[in-house]
């Protein structure tokens, strides 16, 4: 409907909300940085991300692949493959997101082959990210609080209130 509009009432302090709004930028610009990189290195046909990736494009539908088996077909070390599923996981345009496999350490499969294990997955991840949020929250808690206490000390040096 063109022309009707709704008042928006927010009952958040602007302190708070301009807080909020900074850690979304922050958060959208990290990512935005992060897939420009991921892209470059994706387009580099002899770089090791676009090798894993093809490696796994060609090979997925197997079921599980092991991380040992990809280095030594493709001659990287285990670790690299690692760090490169990981970032082709996060790289938006790559079609495939591969997880472990439950009780097969080392291997690893689309998230497509078995939905009970990709739900399983998702739960996990999703409990790791709201702990981590936890953390950062009372992180961020301590610091301010912290703040307040050398703020409110500064002041008192400056008003020459100090209990000396």
């Amino acid at each position: 409907m063109k022309g009707f509009k709704l008042p928006f009432i927010s009952k958040i302090p602007v302190e708070i909300e301009n807080e909020i709004n900074k850690d979304v930028e922050r958060d959208v610009v990290y990512s935005d940085l992060k897939q420009k990189t991921l892209d470059r290195l994706f387009n580099n046909p002899k770089s090791p991300l676009r090798k894993v990736g093809d490696y796994l494009w060609l090979n997925y539908t197997k079921g599980a692949i092991s991380y040992d088996e990809i280095a030594k077909v493709l001659g990287m070390s285990k670790e690299v493959v690692i760090q490169r599923v990981s970032q082709l996981n996060f790289y938006n345009k790559f079609p495939l997101t591969m997880m472990p496999v439950p009780k097969m350490k080392g291997y690893i499969q689309s998230v497509l082959n078995n939905d009970t294990d990709y739900d399983n997955w998702d739960l996990k991840k999703q409990r790791t990210i709201v702990s981590m949020e936890q953390v950062r929250g009372k992180a961020k808690k301590t610091t301010r609080a912290k703040e307040r206490t050398k703020k409110q000390q500064k002041q008192k040096v400056q008003n020459g209130t100090t209990n000396n």
